[in-house]
């Protein structure tokens, strides 16, 4: 009898073990897919970060495209209106709404590659730095 007894509670304390040796691994699989799903996460914010900081640079780099384009034509920032700025406002709200209402993606300017003191290769080869600003619009330093 006491035998018996001593075995039945090996056996229920083995059956206990083995449910908690259970669960742990449950657990630990849950954790680690949790784990995965955040780091996944992680990775598409900096992803979209990334994205954006890129659009911020392209558009940049366009508006100094823009500023050199007006110099060329001989118009100096100081002559551009006032209200310059509240028209780029509500055109910016304008695209919001439009990007709510129509889901446009968020990447819609191609990135440009124009960075200050940027030295360019010329056809042939040579790496010379090319000074744009001394070309009339519409001329190219190669015509």
């Amino acid at each position: 009898s006491a035998a018996n007894e001593a075995m039945s509670m090996i056996l229920r304390l083995q059956n206990d073990k083995s449910e908690i040796q259970m669960e742990a691994r449950q657990f630990k699989r849950l954790a680690e897919e949790k784990m995965s799903h955040n780091q996944h996460e992680a990775l598409v914010l900096e992803d979209l970060l990334y994205s954006r900081d890129q659009a911020i640079l392209s558009l940049t780099c366009e508006v100094q495209a823009y500023k050199h384009k007006l110099m060329s034509y001989g118009i100096d920032e100081s002559e551009i209106p006032a209200n310059g700025g509240d028209e780029m406002s509500r055109s910016i709200g304008m695209t919001e709404i439009s990007e709510q209402i129509f889901d446009l993606p968020h990447e819609i300017y191609p990135s440009l590659r124009c960075l200050p003191n940027e030295s360019r290769l010329l056809a042939n080869g040579d790496d010379e730095a090319i000074d744009m600003e001394k070309y009339v619009l519409g001329e190219t330093p190669r015509s």
